[in-house]
């Protein structure tokens, strides 16, 4: 039986090849909060057990959605890997937008730790073995000028997960 895998952030860059990846040994569910078109699956992972699901992981009622999607269709969540993330521009210091800083938080960081916690309990819940990969930036260890709030969200992500190791410790059955 194929274990069941959520890259979050997978339509483009690192997240598509990581779903490309693991699509070789995984069911997978790719997710991006824009859409695909018909074609998306078949061009990017050919004859692979792929799904996709629209949601926004900045809007918990959509992790939540989701959640239950898998919940229905698979029964069980086996790993996640966090992708998803956003550079808005502008985004250096002086001309950063109000927008622009809140719909960053909301994705890098909210969106990260409504990931993590809602489809990471549904991994404990559901799967004997689980993994979670999450990725962030060297940003959040050196910061950058020209992106402050990016590098402060993944600063915050660093921390996040470093939590998130030490809580689930020993949680897989």
């Amino acid at each position: 039986m194929k274990k069941i895998a959520l890259v979050t952030g997978s339509t483009q860059g690192i997240g598509l090849a990581t779903a490309q990846k693991l699509s070789e040994d995984f069911i997978v569910i790719i997710n991006d909060n824009k859409g695909i078109d018909d074609n998306f699956i078949q061009d990017n992972f050919g004859a692979r057990e792929v799904y996709y699901y629209k949601a926004d992981i900045s809007n918990s009622n959509d992790l939540e959605s989701l959640k239950d999607y898998i919940l229905q269709k698979f029964g069980r969540l086996d790993m996640i890997a966090a992708h998803a993330g956003i550079i808005p521009l502008p985004c250096d210091i002086d001309n950063i937008t109000p927008e622009n800083i809140d719909r960053t938080i909301n994705v890098n960081l909210i969106g990260t730790f409504n990931t993590l916690k809602i489809l990471g309990n549904l991994i404990k819940e559901t799967s004997k073995k689980g993994a979670i990969v999450a990725t962030t930036s060297v940003d959040g260890i050196i910061g950058e000028p020209y992106n402050a709030i990016y590098s402060a969200t993944k600063a915050g992500n660093i921390s996040y997960e470093i939590f998130c190791s030490l809580f689930w410790r020993g949680h897989s059955r």
